[in-house]
């Protein structure tokens, strides 16, 4: 059964990334603990939101832009990936994919209640992954929900799945191209209270085998879906796939596939792929 634990206050994202900084566990596991760290009565803080969406390229509104409840849920995930029996180290980890689906527009007044737990450990080519799911609920109804799947390097099964977005046909590099600054992780890092170090200098992004700081992968995927929120159905369900780090400062291009229900973001030489996402409305 799992156990349900209840987080009254904002988890402290700086002793949390220390904590995470200082943990040292081992890099195979066979099971996951069977617990949920949960917060109730959330509310959204305007001014942090409105510094999120500036970073992202959001336009504000009444309702939060659908990858904002990922920010929220943060101090949880960590919470969770630093508890004595969580048996992988967060520092490390790979987020390769994220998939996201919600029933309707989050409201920024509305009082908001999160869950995440951890779960479906299993074999990958290159280690093992598992995935950190995330519950939205209002008033008691689940609006929003996220899967989040992690690579913990290591010793791998080679006849895995790979864990691979569809076939992209007719990929179409469009005009759209972005500069984005050599500060954008540790802009991200104050909004978003994920201060991995391989974000915010080449300095500390080295010892992780870095020759520059890398883009977040979330304000990557934040600001794909920025740029395409005028067209973002009201219920529906994006993925993206996570496949080679934005090294910063960085020139990326958008390309569309699909009718546009595909985007990727392109290094500068059109053949590097650095992420796939895909959006559709709900049936």
């Amino acid at each position: 059964m799992t156990t349900r634990l209840v987080v009254t206050g904002s988890p402290d994202a700086l002793w949390l990334a220390a904590r995470a900084a200082l943990r040292r566990k081992g890099s195979r596991a066979t099971v996951l603990p069977d617990v949920s760290l949960e917060q109730h009565g959330l509310r959204v803080d305007v001014d942090r939101l409105a510094a999120y969406a500036t970073v992202c390229g959001f336009r504000l509104g009444a309702a939060l832009p659908v990858t904002y409840p990922f920010v929220l849920a943060f101090p949880l995930h960590v919470a969770l990936m630093t508890r004595e029996d969580f048996p992988f180290p967060v520092l490390g980890t790979v987020h390769l994919v994220n998939r996201t689906a919600w029933t309707r527009p989050v409201l920024v007044e509305e009082p908001l209640s999160l869950r995440v737990r951890a779960e479906n450990l299993r074999a990958h080519r290159k280690g093992q992954v598992l995935d950190l799911i995330t519950d939205l609920h209002v008033d008691g109804a689940r609006v929003w929900h996220s899967t989040s799947t992690y690579l913990v390097r290591g010793q791998g099964d080679p006849s895995a799945a790979p864990l691979e977005p569809p076939p992209i046909a007719d990929l179409t590099p469009g005009p759209v191209r972005w500069q984005i600054a050599a500060d954008t992780g540790r802009r991200y890092a104050a909004v978003s209270g994920d201060r991995n170090p391989i974000h915010l200098s080449a300095l500390t992004a080295r010892p992780f085998g870095f020759q520059h700081a890398i883009a977040h992968g979330m304000w990557s995927y934040a600001r794909v879906m920025a740029h395409t929120a005028a067209g973002m159905p009201s219920a529906g369900t994006s993925t993206v796939w996570f496949r080679a780090p934005i090294p910063l400062p960085s020139t990326v291009s958008l390309a569309t596939a699909d009718h546009g229900r595909q985007v990727a973001l392109l290094g500068p030489d059109g053949s590097t792929v650095h992420l796939v996402t895909q959006t559709q409305a709900m049936p």
